[in-house]
């Protein structure tokens, strides 16, 4: 049988593993200091504040700018094939036309 453990003693794991197991005041109870142990918030838990730190910061933007910048090259290869597409289709439409033209 599994000791009862306080909230704090809470991990991630479990609250993706056994979400059904825990209250959900329990897991919201323990985000912080799971953060905390990833270096991502500082908890000052007797001024009852959260703060997001500098570091966390810096990578959690960083990663968001990378993403940003991969997809928007990702669009422009994309727009690029499609007016290369377009640019080869266009004389063929307008021969086809012509053709459709001349039989009517």
């Amino acid at each position: 049988m599994e000791a009862h453990r306080s909230k704090k003693d809470i991990t991630l794991k479990d609250m993706l593993t056994k979400p059904a197991a825990q209250k959900p005041y329990q897991l919201w109870d323990a985000l912080p200091n799971q953060l905390a142990s990833w270096e991502a918030i500082d908890v000052d838990h007797l001024e009852g504040k959260v703060t997001i730190t500098r570091s966390f910061k810096k990578t959690l933007f960083g990663t968001l700018w990378r993403d940003i910048v991969s997809v928007r090259e990702e669009v422009a290869a994309v727009i690029k094939e499609i007016k290369k597409d377009v640019r080869e289709i266009g004389p063929l439409e307008q021969a086809s036309d012509a053709r459709e033209q001349e039989l009517d």
